[in-house]
């Protein structure tokens, strides 16, 4: 992120991406549930609309920020949820196996 060339048609895609799945419509079920769940955590309307707009409002120097700021690899962690069989075929890929 920090050192290649980013064309900005590329960061209005993902921009338009994450646009597109909160104005997704939902079945009226899944409507209710997700009403239910913004009162609960007092996600208001003007609150969901605010974070619709620096969505819309995010820049390349934004991500840039960001990713300078929190995505550090050497803070970085990975982990591989699969079943046993599939962990057998694979092999651990030199991670520590945690059985849950």
């Amino acid at each position: 992120m920090l050192t290649g060339k980013h064309e900005w048609r590329m960061v209005e895609e993902a921009i338009l991406g994450v646009i597109g799945n909160i104005d997704k419509p939902g079945s009226p079920s899944g409507e209710a549930r997700q009403a239910f769940h913004n009162l609960l955590h007092g996600r208001t309307r003007e609150k969901l609309q605010a974070f619709r707009q620096n969505v819309l409002n995010v820049k390349l120097d934004d991500l840039k920020r960001v990713t300078e700021t929190y995505l550090h690899p050497d803070k970085a962690s990975t982990a591989v949820i699969c079943n046993a069989a599939t962990l057998d075929q694979k092999g651990n890929l030199g991670l520590d196996v945690i059985n849950l």
